[in-house]
C-alpha cells in the first residue's frame, strides 16, 4: 500500500488479495499464529496448509495440480519473508488511500 501510495503513476494495476478494509483482533492473533507456525515448521510446511485453505475446499478439489504448483512454487520464500508478510499485514494502515 505505500508503494502504491508513493508510486502510483509506476503502477498498472493494483491488487490485494483476501484483504478486508479493516483490521481486526481477530485477524491479527490468526496472523500471529501464522508466523508461530512458521518459525516452528518453517514456510514450506506452513503453505501446505495455508494455500489449500486460502482457496477454499471447491478450488482444492476442483484443481489439485495447481494447488500442488502453488505450493511447491512457494517453496522459493523463506522464513523471514512470509513472517515479514504477515507482521506487515498486522500493521497495515486501514484507511482508504484512492
Amino acid at each position: 500500500m505505500a508503494f502504491a501510495e508513493k508510486y502510483l503513476p509506476l503502477l498498472k494495476g493494483f491488487g490485494l488479495i483476501y484483504s478486508a478494509a479493516f483490521t481486526d483482533e481477530e485477524r491479527r492473533q490468526r496472523r500471529e499464529k501464522s508466523v508461530e507456525a512458521i518459525e516452528q515448521n518453517g514456510s514450506y510446511v506452513f503453505l501446505k496448509d495455508f494455500i489449500p485453505n486460502l482457496l477454499g475446499r471447491k478450488s482444492s478439489s476442483e484443481h489439485p495440480g495447481k494447488i500442488r504448483t502453488l505450493i511447491e512454487n512457494g517453496n522459493i520464500f523463506s522464513k523471514r519473508a512470509l513472517e515479514d508478510y504477515f507482521r506487515a499485514m498486522m500493521k497495515r494502515r486501514t484507511e482508504q488511500l484512492f
